[in-house]
């Protein structure tokens, strides 16, 4: 937890994309729910050509309950170029400080209560790099349909 984070985040449940990618990946995401709640991480497949061009940018976050707990299961080599780390497998709280670990799991908690995707404005700056204007989308998936299990977070540079 060494690292110091300066960010603001504005959510957006209606889903108002600036960015057409997160407005396609949208749409990939709906087409395999296939009139579910939400797809499984079965039914995403990385090497279809709808998918296989966000594969840089994707974050796949591991969702524990009882407690909850996310983990960062997959981290794309563009995100990790952007933060300049790569912290897959690591937890969220192991890499935040406790009085910015509510703000860093917002919207992965909500996304968790209400089964349904997120849009995410963020500027952010981690450890003294530059600040970055991101927009993201946090889809859920869940094997049983019932529990989110795993959080898909595709992040655009602002601009992109």
């Amino acid at each position: 937890m060494s690292d110091t984070y300066d960010w603001s985040f504005n959510h957006d449940p209606t889903l108002s994309f600036g960015s057409p990618l997160l407005s396609s990946l949208f749409g990939y995401w709906t087409e395999k729910r296939a009139g579910r709640a939400m797809p499984a991480r079965a039914d995403l497949d990385p090497t279809d050509p709808a998918l296989k061009a966000h594969l840089g940018f994707i974050v796949l976050i591991d969702v524990e309950h009882a407690p909850l707990r996310f983990r960062f299961r997959l981290i794309g080599s563009q995100v990790t170029s952007l933060v300049g780390r790569d912290s897959t497998g690591r937890y969220l709280d192991e890499l935040y400080a406790p009085e910015a670990l509510g703000e860093a799991t917002e919207s992965y908690r909500w996304i968790v209560a209400h089964r349904a995707p997120l849009r995410t404005l963020a500027d952010l700056r981690q450890a003294n790099r530059e600040w970055l204007k991101i927009e993201a989308l946090d889809l859920p998936l869940s094997r049983d349909q019932t529990d989110v299990d795993m959080i898909l977070t595709r992040i655009v540079l602002s601009g992109s």
